[in-house]
Formats: C-alpha cells, sequence, structure tokens
C-alpha cells in the first residue's frame, strides 16, 4: 500500500493525535510537541512504501537456519550486485517475470506451538520461467529468526535456483484474511544470488496472530505474494567495455585531470567525467581555473569516497557501499549521480534502527533524498515507543526540529487509515 503524506489535519485529528503523542513522550517534551502540531512540514509530494529490510544470504542446509542475523552487512557480496542501473540496462536485454503465489498454512497455532526463535516452516518449492528454471521458497519464523527480532514473525523469500549468477526481485506480500489489519504492506526489491533470500525480519508481534485473531482465516495463515523477477540477459562485447574503462583508470593511461583529495592524487579522464555528470560537464566547459590547470582540489569528499565515486563513474560498481553509503550518497548529489544516490538510499535504507532512525532523518533532509525520508518516517511511526527513548530523539526534540512535526503529521496519517 502506497502512503501519502497529509498535511491538513482537522480540529479533531489534531486534538487526538496530541493526546496520543504526550503519552509517548517525556514530560519535559510536551510544550515541544504542541510547536510541532503547528508548524509541521508541507512536503506531501513523496510516496513511499513501509517495511522492514533484510537481505543475506542462507545455507541450503537446515541446522544453519538461523545463523544470519537481519541486518548483518553480507561478508562475501557479489562484485555485480551494485552495478550501476542505467548502464546494466544498456548491456542487456531485459523483461520481467510476474508470479502470484499463496502460501497456507493450515491449523497455524498448532502447527507453530512448540517453535522456538530460529526455529521456521517452509513452504513446498515453487517455480515460473518457460522451463520451470526459477525456483522459490518461502521460510516463515513464527518466533523470531534471531534473539535480536525474537517474538516477531519473519517472513524470507529464497532463491533456490536459476540459471543466471543472480536476479533482481522485488518482493510484496499482504496477508489473505484481513488486509486492513496489517502493520502495512511489505515490499521490498534487491539483487540476490541462488542460495541467497530476500524478506522480513519484523512483521507483526508473534502474540497478535492468536484464536480470532484478524490475522486467521478459518485458523489458517495466509500469506498473499507477489514477485517480479527482472532478467538480464547480459551482452558480454558491452561487459567488455565496462572492464576496459576499470583498466583505464586503474592504468591512469592517457589522463588529462588531476583530482587532488586529501594526500591522493586520481588521474583521470575530462570526457569521461563530463559524459557521466553534468556538474563535472559545467566545470570543463566554461572558462574556470579548472580547465586551465587541469587540476581540482576537492576539500568535501575523503580519498576512500572518492575512489569509490570514480570506480562508479567509470564501471558503474560500489565495491564498499555499506561502508560508505552515506558520504557516497552526498557525493552523488553533490556531482549529480541520480543512480548512485539511489543506490546508497537502498543500502541505507537496510541499515535502518532505533538507535539511527532520527540522524537517518536530518541526514535525508538534509540531502534532499525523499524516498530515505519516507521510508525513515514510516520506520519511525512503527517502532516510535523505542525510537522515543534515544538519546537521538531527545535531543532532536530539545532542537525544536520540524523533522519531530512531519514525524508527528505520518502518525496523523496512520491513525486516519
Amino acid at each position: 500500500m502506497k502512503v501519502k503524506l497529509n498535511n491538513h489535519l482537522n480540529e479533531k485529528q489534531r486534538s487526538s493525535l496530541l493526546t496520543a503523542v504526550l503519552l509517548l513522550l517525556p514530560c519535559d517534551l510536551s510544550s515541544f510537541v504542541k510547536l510541532a502540531m503547528s508548524s509541521t512540514s508541507s512536503d506531501s509530494s513523496s510516496e513511499s512504501s513501509m517495511n522492514c529490510w533484510d537481505t543475506s544470504c542462507e545455507s541450503s542446509s537446515e541446522s544453519d537456519s538461523s545463523a544470519y542475523e537481519p541486518g548483518v552487512k553480507k561478508q562475501k557480496k557479489n562484485a555485480n550486485v551494485e552495478k550501476e542501473l542505467k548502464l546494466k540496462s544498456i548491456m542487456s536485454s531485459e523483461h520481467v517475470l510476474k508470479i502470484h503465489y499463496r502460501w497456507i498454512i493450515n491449523k497455524y497455532l498448532k502447527t507453530t506451538n512448540n517453535l522456538k526463535c530460529g526455529q521456521k516452516i517452509e513452504s513446498p518449492v515453487f517455480s515460473a520461467g518457460l522451463t520451470d528454471e526459477y525456483e522459490f521458497q518461502l521460510h516463515l519464523y513464527p518466533r523470531g529468526i534471531t534473539e535480536t527480532n525474537k517474538n516477531y514473525l519473519a517472513l524470507y523469500l529464497i532463491l533456490k535456483s536459476c540459471e543466471e549468477p543472480e536476479l533482481q526481485i522485488y518482493f510484496k506480500y499482504e496477508y489473505y484474511a484481513h488486509p486492513k489489519v496489517l502493520d502495512k504492506n511489505f515490499e521490498i526489491e534487491d539483487c540476490i544470488a541462488p542460495g541467497h533470500k530476500l524478506g522480513f525480519k519484523r512483521l507483526v508481534k508473534s502474540d497478535r496472530v492468536h484464536n480470532h485473531s484478524p490475522y486467521l482465516y478459518e485458523h489458517k495463515l495466509i500469506f498473499d505474494c507477489e514477485i517480479k523477477v527482472t532478467i538480464n540477459k547480459i551482452d558480454k562485447t558491452k561487459i567488455n567495455v565496462v572492464n576496459d574503462l576499470g583498466a583505464l583508470l586503474d592504468s591512469e593511461d592517457y589522463s588529462d585531470l588531476i583530482l587532488e583529495v586529501q594526500n591522493r592524487k586520481f588521474k583521470v579522464h575530462k570526457y569521461i567525467l563530463a559524459a557521466r555528470s553534468n556538474v563535472f560537464a559545467a566545470m570543463f566547459k566554461h572558462d574556470m581555473k579548472e580547465k586551465k590547470e587541469n587540476v581540482v582540489k576537492i576539500c568535501d569528499i575523503n580519498a576512500d569516497v572518492m575512489e569509490e565515486l570514480l570506480r562508479f563513474t567509470y564501471c558503474g560498481e560500489v565495491k564498499n557501499l555499506d561502508k560508505h553509503a552515506r558520504e557516497l550518497l552526498a557525493a552523488a548529489e553533490m556531482y549529480n549521480f541520480p543512480d548512485l544516490k539511489k543506490l546508497c538510499e537502498n543500502s541505507i535504507i537496510k541499515s535502518l534502527d532505533v538507535n539511527n532512525v532520527v540522524d537517518i532523518l536530518e541526514f535525508a533532509e538534509l540531502y534532499n533524498s525523499s524516498l530515505l525520508k519516507q521510508q525513515a518516517l514510516n520506520f519511525f511511526v512503527i517502532y516510535v515507543k523505542d525510537v522515543v527513548d534515544t538519546y537521538s530523539f531527545k535531543k532532536l526534540a530539545t532542537e525544536q526540529s520540524l523533522i519531530l512535526g512531519q514525524v508527528i503529521t505520518k502518525m496523523a496519517k496512520e491513525q486516519d487509515d
């Protein structure tokens, strides 16, 4: 379900919202809440879906099912996972395979009564494609996948097998019984390899699914799943072009420009930078100092981040995305790399937790990231009782930031829905 922010609250909504928020916040913050109620943001154009994010590798061994914790960074990431989207589309013949799958778990309470945290239920393996070459399976952890997320339902889609080394997969589900009882419709998209999974570590608290619960239909828990698989048939000749550009960056042959960043000098090629970034193009087109001296001093990016930015510029990939996601997003905004910005946004979204959501909201506001901002707002609303106890939130409230007003507006919308 797509959610639009609505900033026009009537008096009844304002009153009920203020009462709800005052119950959540410490007493010394109540006066600020009243201020924020009257100064909420006017940003109503963004749309976003709500989810809990997790993509990680799953072994085919049953005994290893609980060895991977949601939110933990992958130790081994395929080199092509972060390929630039635009470059990828140029190099491939692409089509989308759509799959609808319903998983019915009969006598849910009886089936899951003795299961513990880390133990799972598996759906039948289901397949798609002209020759059923794409195989999937759903795994449900009724009591949570790890101790960190204990007593929350966790649902994962497993890519059992495919012919390609990796696939771009969109996964969305809803409860069949009564969609309106959902905390939200959950959806996620990522590029994964066979044997890997993507899914949701916190769907709903386990004890909310009980007899006479609206989550159950005639004692059955039913998931209606929508899966979209983007299939790329890669042109190996064009891949060679990308590899050659990467080799050109590494060798520094025929370079005609030096980027000075901290104590490092990067020898690069004006035409490649100008073709990839209109900011660089403007710099070289006009009669600027950089054009005359063929040296550009950059002071607001560290050397490691510049190395990643150049790697993306030449090859369309990032080797250490999770490590440098925020710095790279700032650089992508500065030099106008929208595809890199999107990669960074998705990486940061997956790292959201109660301790960093406030910082990420402020970061998103600073760098004009509507996607990141909306996902952080969604996360805040889901876990508001935990977030308001953090130091970052209390600091935010004392600064009388407009972000808190946006959070309250979002909560009002959730109540209205």
